[in-house]
């Protein structure tokens, strides 16, 4: 599917529930979003078992995925509010399931890859964005050892 989303419109920050706006935690609108959890460099899918890309920032409002070049439906995120005991500031979690077969169809140069996109929307001014580390997405392969054993033991006799 691919989906169109301009994250620098004043738009994003309006079409957000009334509810996520007044969870945001307002005296810290003029900050730029800062991640705590960002994706892990690598990720495999096994088994044909879909991964979890999962990023979590601090004065974010949303967190939008792009993958391979295209953006994510918000439809598929998971969002979580979360507040750290120890220092009381709120984050913003945001996960979303990769299939074997997104990574499978992508024929780019650079592999099948995720990003996070947090954004913090102050009133009035140009939205705040910051983007994570890229995480490499791999379908890991069958590998047999048997196979491995029997061309290393033909390679060895004389």
């Amino acid at each position: 599917m691919n989906f169109n989303l301009n994250i620098y419109s004043s738009v994003a920050t309006l079409a957000l529930p009334a509810v996520q706006r007044q969870q945001a935690n307002v005296s810290n609108l003029h900050l730029s979003p800062i991640f705590v959890q960002e994706p892990d460099e690598v990720y495999y899918v096994v088994k044909g078992k879909p991964v979890t890309i999962t990023c979590r920032a601090s004065f974010a409002v949303q967190i939008f995925l792009q993958c391979a070049g295209q953006w994510i439906d918000p439809a598929r995120h998971t969002k979580t509010q979360i507040t750290d005991p120890d220092s009381q500031t709120h984050l913003l979690q945001t996960s979303v399931e990769i299939l074997k077969e997104e990574v499978e169809e992508y024929f780019g140069d650079d592999g099948y890859w995720c990003v996070c996109h947090a954004v913090n929307s102050p009133p009035g001014a140009q939205p705040k964005t910051t983007k994570s580390r890229k995480g490499q997405i791999l379908v890991a392969c069958k590998f047999s050892f048997v196979t491995v054993y029997h061309i290393l033991l033909v390679e060895w006799m004389p």
